[in-house]
């Protein structure tokens, strides 16, 4: 079992975090003074490895609104792996059906659909599958206006800031959508 409080183990976490995560944010926490590495959550409540004990405000970007091991939920979590912990996608699953019931139960109008997705990227791109839905009849200046960036802008910002794009090897840096090649992408 590794021992949270060891300084050797914080040290090397903080110098992963320098070579393979974020070596900004590790300068940052450093330079405020926060040392310590998250080992347990409880609540509102977040511990270090030193046993501080934070106020959790952030609540895992929304998705601990109950507080972190809430009982009910870690139950209902462990019932679920034990069943199936990742729904196929491809039969009927009913604990969805049940979910988009309730939502279309108890939310404004006559929204009666839900679209469930997996991550973030699906959530933009279906919001603005939405947006143009909802703004095709509207003249054209009063429609939304969505910015394309081909794949080489990506590039270049990684490129013009020195950072290590994790997806330096691929085709997709070196053209953009329409098939052209961007200026001064590696062969």
């Amino acid at each position: 079992m590794v021992d949270h409080s060891d300084a050797q183990f914080v040290e090397e976490t903080i110098e992963k975090y320098r070579r393979y995560v974020n070596p900004g944010l590790a300068t940052l926490m450093d330079f405020v003074g926060f040392h310590g590495v998250e080992t347990r959550a409880l609540g509102a409540s977040v511990w270090d490895s030193t046993g501080t004990e934070y106020l959790d405000f952030l609540g895992g970007y929304g998705v601990f609104s109950v507080g972190h091991a809430h009982p009910k939920i870690v139950r209902a979590v462990q019932e679920q792996a034990a069943a199936m912990p990742l729904s196929s996608r491809v039969l009927f699953n009913r604990p969805m059906a049940d979910l988009a019931e309730k939502l279309a139960e108890i939310t404004p109008g006559a929204l009666q659909f839900t679209f469930f997705c997996n991550s973030g990227t699906e959530a933009v791109e279906g919001a603005l599958k939405l947006a143009r839905l909802a703004t095709r009849d509207l003249p054209h200046a009063f429609r939304p206006v969505i910015a394309r960036f081909p794949a080489c802008t990506i590039w270049r910002y990684h490129r013009d800031r020195g950072s290590r794009y994790r997806g330096d090897g691929g085709d997709h840096r070196r053209t953009d959508p329409g098939g052209e090649r961007c200026r001064g992408a590696p062969r």
